[in-house]
């Protein structure tokens, strides 16, 4: 059985984009075997040109990001697990799991852990994927809001996050409902754009945590710089302004 664990930029954008690109080139080869027209043969060149740059712009920031074959993710991870300092005994929840691909690789990693991943619409193919890698007796997905879980309050002995926050549009009511679910004692790692000042002040965020309680609260910044991360994924409408936040309740 196969994994899917989706693409980082939608496969709806990316059809989008090779519709355009075709469209373009469509009407090239109208124009030429019909009017001949010199002012149209020069302006669809040139807008083909640039879709057909845009469409494999995405096609490999993709490539980047894919779970399996890219150079981002994993090693991102594998960071964040670090940071997480988790000992491996007990429950960890990742609130916004996408199709489960970190949750899965929570599983694989804390072999006497149970997992839970929770987002809104993709309990289905979490499950299929979970399947398929040999952790679903471990491992649990939940179809909910990430800025309303639905657990008790220090339900978790960790709770993590990649790239979900403010993809949901929830930001820090994320963080603050993840961490309501953190037991007294455990620890968090959360990976987001936290240097983007539209979405987070990660300054005033950090001392809040400080204020209630928080222990061993560390912040790494522009983890975009990172040098497993290719320059061509650098740009702010892709992967800019991305921080690790990391501690203890």
């Amino acid at each position: 059985m196969d994994t899917n664990y989706g693409q980082f930029i939608s496969k709806k954008f990316i059809n989008t984009l090779f519709a355009i690109t075709f469209a373009f080139l469509v009407v090239q080869y109208i124009n030429e075997f019909t009017v001949g027209n010199n002012i149209i043969r020069i302006i669809t060149t040139v807008l083909f040109l640039i879709a057909l740059l845009i469409t494999l712009y995405f096609h490999f920031v993709n490539r980047a990001f894919d779970y399996r074959k890219g150079h981002i993710l994993k090693p991102l991870q594998k960071d964040m697990m670090k940071r997480l300092n988790f000992n491996g005994k007990g429950t960890v929840l990742d609130a916004g799991c996408h199709l489960g691909a970190y949750t899965i690789t929570l599983s694989k990693t804390y072999k006497h852990a149970m997992i839970t991943g929770v987002d809104h619409d993709t309990k289905l193919n979490c499950e299929i994927n979970a399947k398929a890698e040999k952790v679903k007796k471990r491992t649990t997905f939940v179809e909910g809001s990430l800025s309303a879980l639905g657990f008790k309050d220090k339900s978790f002995d960790a709770v993590t996050s990649c790239l979900a926050f403010s993809k949901a549009k929830v930001n820090t009511q994320g963080i603050t409902a993840a961490l309501r679910v953190l037991k007294k004692g455990g620890t968090f790692c959360f990976v987001d754009d936290f240097d983007n000042p539209k979405h987070y002040n990660i300054e005033a965020l950090i001392a809040d945590l400080k204020k209630q309680g928080y222990r061993q609260v560390e912040y790494i910044a522009h983890l975009e710089d990172e040098d497993y991360v290719p320059k061509y994924v650098r740009t702010p409408f892709v992967y800019r302004h991305i921080g690790m936040l990391y501690g203890k309740k």
